[in-house]
């Protein structure tokens, strides 16, 4: 049997960086290089920073918001996959051991702090082809249950636009999508 591990096994490569930062202008480059080199959503610094380089006012509530909210988020995402796959944390789950659990809960809070550098680069297409391609092999490496994970992605989206306004929710549920369908492609490859 093959030891399926967990992404926590692989030392963080910049290589697997699934959000092309770089399409970002320079002054916002440097607030998201600096925030995900540390693993992290936005904090109050970077926001005043945006905000100083004229960045669009209207989005720093929802990038509060969605950082203030992101355990919650993940929490409530994490009922509903455990709800729709009951046993997949028990022994032959693919969730299983609980260390494979804890790196699926974790992934869902990476991949919400994800979608909100998508948003302050200000595009639905935000990811980097080449993290996205070696996620998928990371994914496929460690039989990441991709069904459970893009169902994940869903409940994550739900969770997370009803914590904005409805305006907010239709600006930004693209960034979500483009998320929900680049792990959806994942499957699709894995298929072919």
């Amino acid at each position: 049997m093959v030891d399926k591990g967990t992404v926590a096994d692989y030392e963080y490569d910049v290589r697997t960086r699934i959000v092309d930062i770089e399409s970002a202008p320079s002054g916002i480059q440097a607030i998201l290089y600096s925030a995900d080199r540390a693993g992290r959503f936005l904090d109050a610094t970077d926001l005043l920073h945006l905000q100083q380089l004229r960045f669009d006012a209207e989005l720093i509530p929802v990038l509060k918001t969605l950082g203030e909210h992101a355990e919650a988020i993940v929490d409530a995402a994490r009922l509903d996959l455990l709800s729709r796959f009951p046993s997949i944390t028990e022994p032959g789950g693919g969730l299983y051991p609980p260390t494979r659990a804890s790196a699926c809960w974790r992934d869902l809070w990476h991949f919400l702090r994800c979608i909100t550098y998508g948003i302050v680069i200000g595009r639905s297409q935000y990811t980097s082809p080449q993290g996205c391609a070696r996620l998928r092999q990371l994914y496929q490496k460690l039989d990441v249950p991709l069904d459970a994970m893009v169902f994940a992605l869903e409940a994550l989206k739900h969770y997370s636009l009803l914590q904005l306004t409805p305006k907010q929710a239709a600006e930004q549920a693209p960034c979500f999508t483009h998320l929900i369908d680049q792990l959806r492609a994942f499957q699709q490859s894995d298929q072919e």
